[in-house]
């Protein structure tokens, strides 16, 4: 299925096309949070360079964050504008399980964790089992010292940890609570990328269909101002 992606989650615009398992185009630079701007934009020259119309298209993909209250909102609205304008089906993707499924191969259990402001983390744990990702700990939200005993107790037992995002890199003692068996990923896997997006809203809506537009709402994971 050819599919279409963005994340406005954190402060990167991301934007992908997929054919399947095939990218064919992707724009994951950054912007500086300048979501309002950037996305339609970069969508626009990211179907341009896969040589794809809207009409072309059979699938739509969004990550639902948690994230930045203005970067989601943007978000999930150009989503479902696009949804109702061409009769796409819509699948929302958990943005931390999009930064998870870029480096879960590399252990036996991924924590992604994103900078949530006001020294908050967004934080979950994810394990891949045949495949496919499956959710250790739910997302949630904490302060650097909670989350740590959290992740901690959600990972124990487990021979190797890799933990992504801007949580991490801002808060260095994520590492240290989960002990010399965790590693920190690269820098540029610190944001979700558009093509885990893609991939992780083809497999959910395989598997459940797609999401419903009324209901459909942005994972805060705190009120929103």
């Amino acid at each position: 299925m050819r599919v279409l992606a963005f994340d406005t989650s954190t402060s990167v615009t991301a934007v992908a096309v997929m054919d399947g398992a095939r990218l064919l185009a992707h724009d994951d630079a950054p912007d500086e949070g300048r979501h309002g701007d950037v996305l339609l934009p970069r969508v626009q020259s990211v179907l341009a360079r896969a040589q794809l119309p809207l009409s072309a298209l059979e699938l739509l993909a969004v990550g639902i964050g948690p994230g930045s209250f203005t970067g989601l909102r943007i978000g999930l609205a150009s989503a479902k504008g696009l949804a109702i304008a061409t009769g796409l089906p819509l699948r929302g993707v958990c943005s931390l399980r999009a930064l998870a499924a870029g480096v879960s191969a590399r252990a036996e259990l991924t924590v992604a964790a994103l900078d949530a402001g006001k020294g908050e983390l967004f934080a979950a744990v994810f394990a891949r089992a045949g495949g496919e990702l499956q959710e250790r700990l739910a997302p949630f939200r904490a302060l650097p010292a909670d989350a740590g005993e959290q992740l901690a107790a959600a990972c124990a037992g487990a021979a190797s940890i890799v933990i992504a995002g801007t949580g991490a890199r801002r808060h260095p003692e994520l590492l240290a609570a989960l002990g010399a068996r965790a590693q920190a990923c690269d820098p540029e896997d610190d944001t979700p990328h558009g093509h885990r997006v893609a991939e992780q809203a083809l497999a959910l809506y395989l598997a459940h269909g797609a999401s419903d537009l009324a209901s459909l709402e942005p994972s805060y994971l705190r009120e929103s101002l």
